[in-house]
């Protein structure tokens, strides 16, 4: 995944609940949000400063929900996450919920 850049959005409610093993978590996370809108990025080889992609910028946000719920119904996922056993369980965690967050947003 590229630089991504947050322009706006708002997150109103954040639930979730994971269930772990030594080798991976996973459960059932809801995130309810609305105004989403982000810019991809990249760094320019010769300033070494973080530009604006402009035509993928548009695209991400054609591809990116920007808004839970959209029509009505409140998406919820089911987001999976293998553990790296040399990191620690809050890893763990947080890349769990990380994994529901871009699954909601539509990031594959």
């Amino acid at each position: 995944m590229g630089l991504i850049k947050i322009n706006s959005g708002e997150i109103k409610q954040l639930n979730f609940n994971l269930r772990g093993s030594d080798n991976k978590a996973s459960g059932d996370f809801v995130m309810q949000y609305s105004n989403l809108n982000v810019d991809v990025m990249k760094i320019d080889k010769d300033t070494k400063k973080v530009k604006k992609r402009g035509l993928l910028s548009m695209a991400a946000n054609m591809v990116v929900k920007d808004s839970n719920p959209s029509s009505g119904n409140l998406r919820s996922e089911t987001p999976e996450y293998d553990r790296d056993i040399y990191k620690s369980f809050f890893n763990l965690v947080w890349k769990t919920i990380y994994t529901g967050m871009k699954q909601t947003v539509g990031i594959p």
